[in-house]
């Protein structure tokens, strides 16, 4: 484990796969000794369980820790407007996170931050985030 939240996820998912993988792998190979056990007339020989990844089989493809944090991060682009929005609704000027960082970026540069994302103190940002974890 990395401790980054998308490569937790992807490995839990593999992890999940593959348990669901071998649960239907001994269901079919349970499936096929009835079969052989118990013949019925004219039907389809047994066939053979795929392989994890054969593509055209069970396909147990996983997604990269990578596309899940860039999936996470155009999902919130895309809600964010919706919810400055609803937070505005409510009487506040932002959200609390927003707020954490521009304070973070006055005390960088004695100014309100000039961009919507923060950059201008993300180093400081991220050697904060490096010392307070555990």
């Amino acid at each position: 484990d990395d401790g980054t939240w998308p490569e937790a996820l992807s490995s839990t998912l593999l992890e999940q796969h593959t348990k669901r993988y071998w649960k239907l792998h001994l269901w079919h190979e349970q499936a096929v000794r009835r079969q052989l056990d118990q013949p019925t007339p004219g039907a389809k020989p047994p066939v053979k369980f795929s392989s994890f990844s054969n593509k055209d089989g069970y396909t147990g493809a996983v997604p990269s820790g990578n596309y899940l944090a860039s999936v996470c991060k155009d999902y919130s682009e895309s809600i964010g407007p919706y919810l400055d929005k609803e937070v505005k609704k409510r009487g506040a000027e932002m959200t609390g996170l927003n707020a954490l960082l521009e304070y973070i970026c006055k005390l960088c540069t004695g100014a309100s931050c000039p961009g919507k994302w923060h950059n201008c103190c993300i180093d400081l940002v991220r050697s904060i985030a490096t010392e307070c974890a555990p």
